[in-house]
């Protein structure tokens, strides 16, 4: 499942310093690096992921500028705010989008058994704690869920979804096709520029 392959994909990232919040994932987020106790990341990294993995339309909100605009007021507001929000913690799936009722978020990678789960965290350390700086795969308990947000990933397991947000193709492009900026401001100046970065964004996300 793409989301998951994602996010175990950073298993082991840590912020720099220890203790800063310092991490690629607030610096994505806010555009610029930032640090302090004001900038706690484990909501930053959920997004992150489904940036990352092509999948920001299959939050409530479609596009990244609106995800973020929502995302803002905390990852349960998020949650309150749109999507199919599961009210039974056993019926927890991969994928989910966990709440916590310590004030911290993950990414379901493994369903329930025997009352507990794993998830993807971000800001999580050996013991579980919701401020550790690093990216861990942990096992939580069933009660320890506040809310569940399940995205719709679509008919099949892990299918891309089609990119229409162009500030998130011209990320892809840059970033997978290795354009310039100089290029990226040069096809957006042509009439069609942006569908231009539409279509060669959703063709290398294939």
């Amino acid at each position: 499942m793409k989301i998951i392959d994602v996010a175990k994909s950073q298993i082991g990232t840590k912020e720099l310093p220890a203790g800063s919040n310092k991490v690629k994932y607030n610096t994505w987020y806010y555009g610029q690096e930032v640090s302090g106790d004001n900038y706690a990341w484990c909501s930053t990294f959920v997004l992150w992921c489904f940036y990352e993995a092509g999948l920001i339309n299959v939050t409530p909100f479609g596009t990244l500028a609106q995800a973020k605009k929502v995302y803002a007021e905390g990852a349960y507001k998020w949650i309150q705010n749109g999507g199919t929000v599961i009210n039974s913690p056993k019926e927890i799936q991969v994928g989910d989008v966990v709440c916590y009722t310590f004030s911290h978020v993950g990414i379901c990678s493994e369903a329930s058994k025997n009352g507990t789960f794993k998830a993807v965290e971000g800001n999580t350390d050996v013991v579980g704690g919701r401020t550790g700086g690093q990216v861990l795969e942990k096992t939580r308990k069933l009660s320890d869920v506040k809310a569940i947000f399940r995205p719709k990933y679509g008919e099949s397991e892990g299918s891309k979804m089609l990119i229409t947000d162009v500030s998130q193709a011209i990320e892809i492009v840059k970033s997978k096709a290795e354009l310039s900026p100089e290029t990226i401001t040069f096809l957006q100046c042509y009439k069609f520029g942006d569908q231009l970065l539409l279509k060669l964004a959703n063709a290398i996300n294939k």
